[in-house]
């Protein structure tokens, strides 16, 4: 993700309520820790660096969470582009929905401010 913060929030809320799809039923209630967030921005760059470091001389074709939520019928083409295949028999229907909601501003907020 583009968005280290909010992929923070996002893994921290998963963690605390059991709900890491939104599609699954709403899980246990969820309270704001900065350090929790702190522990898993530490942990998402250090699993990026690592993968860059892994492969820096690799071609790979990389995607952002951003992308795919924005289009995800552009973002498959564009995949399926760099693999230079010209398209599926059937395109998958990606049940995707943004968990991002209040609670995720208020702790954006929180963070900003410091708290």
């Amino acid at each position: 993700r583009r968005d280290r913060l909010g992929q923070a929030i996002s893994w921290q809320r998963a963690l605390e309520s059991g709900q890491w799809a939104a599609w699954q039923p709403t899980g246990e209630p969820v309270r704001y820790r900065r350090s929790r967030i702190q522990q898993r921005l530490a942990a998402i760059e250090q699993a990026e660096t690592g993968w860059d470091r892994a492969l820096e001389d690799r071609p790979v074709w990389q995607v952002t969470y951003e992308a795919l939520v924005e289009d995800p019928r552009a973002t498959l083409q564009s995949a399926l582009n760099w693999l230079d295949v010209d398209r599926l028999v059937d395109e998958p229907q990606l049940p995707m929905r943004r968990q991002a909601d209040a609670v995720t501003a208020e702790w954006r907020a929180h963070w900003t401010a410091g708290i």
